[in-house]
């Protein structure tokens, strides 16, 4: 089995250009953690808008 064979089809987007939001991410955090060394590094108020173009 091949790990991409249980990812969804793909979804068709009208190519025409177009201010719409697609994706919006708003206070996105992320922690990154070693196992014996505790937290290494914190992200926060990570904020992504991704428009149709």
């Amino acid at each position: 089995m091949i790990f991409l064979d249980e990812l969804d089809t793909e979804i068709a987007i009208d190519p025409t250009v177009d201010d719409e939001t697609i994706i919006k991410v708003n206070n996105l955090e992320k922690r990154f953690f070693l196992l014996k060394g505790g937290n290494v590094l914190d992200i926060e108020d990570i904020n992504l808008e991704i428009k149709k173009t």
